[in-house]
């Protein structure tokens, strides 16, 4: 919980910096929280390749969790390549989606009611930060 909670401070310092001081030390605020959304976008995706390693995935099921593990990555990418604000947008939309996503699957799998509540709470805040800071 502690790590989850930690990793919302650079998407809150840097909506933060991109709102109130777009320049400060000559850097680009926005294309620094782009990056940042992206590792995460990714990596949300990538605990579904640990997942489906874990619980030796196949046939099927094993082409629906690799694929899906990977496919937040690359629309990350596809997100970098767009204009800052129109891909933070994407990156918001991935994350709700990856959400949605992640509840489809926990309706075959037993996850812990604490899980389920941080990633909900973690997944709002990490949208709505992303929207904001996309009209920066």
């Amino acid at each position: 919980m502690v790590f989850g909670l930690g990793g919302l401070l650079p998407f809150i310092a840097l909506t933060t910096l991109a709102l109130v001081a777009p320049t400060l030390a000559h850097c680009d605020w926005l294309l620094v929280l782009a990056h940042y959304a992206a590792v995460i976008v990714s990596f949300v995706g990538a605990l579904h390749w640990g997942y489906a390693v874990k619980e030796g995935a196949q046939g099927r099921d094993a082409w629906l969790r690799y694929g899906w593990s990977v496919l937040p990555a690359l629309i990350a990418v596809i997100a970098l390549q767009l204009p800052t604000p129109s891909g933070l947008r994407l990156d918001a939309l991935m994350i709700l989606s990856a959400l949605r996503v992640d509840q489809w699957i926990d309706q075959r799998r037993q996850i812990s009611e604490w899980m389920r509540s941080l990633r909900l709470l973690l997944t709002v805040i990490v949208a709505a930060l992303l929207v904001v800071a996309s009209y920066a």
